[in-house]
């Protein structure tokens, strides 16, 4: 879980660089978001099929990537009409959410 979270606060900070409008850091956020959280899900899946880890978190795990996604999608329509803020924290809150389950269903910190 340090690692995704570490990974998530390092890709927000290099997307909101200096050199970048508000409009940019907006969605570069957002694209941070999506893909460090999708990556992470996809990662499990992947060790779910190859029964590497157990399937008991599945539904769980399911649950919270699809709220983060319906989040997302919202978080998008938002950025689309005011581009002048961040990601909001209902958002950040789904990501880290879905991580967490992930890293419990692997078998890490409680």
């Amino acid at each position: 879980m340090k690692y995704y979270i570490g990974l998530l606060l390092c890709v927000m900070a290099l997307a909101t660089g200096c050199k970048t409008t508000a409009k940019q850091a907006t969605y570069n956020t957002l694209y941070s978001l999506e893909k460090t959280t999708t990556a992470a899900f996809d990662s499990y899946i992947s060790l779910v099929i190859d029964k590497k880890v157990n399937a008991d978190y599945l539904p769980a795990v399911s649950s919270h990537y699809n709220k983060f996604q319906a989040a997302m999608t919202v978080a998008v329509d938002i950025a689309q009409h005011n581009t002048d803020t961040a990601a909001p924290d209902y958002l950040v809150v789904e990501s880290q959410d879905v991580i967490h389950l992930i890293t419990l269903a692997k078998g890490g910190a409680k």
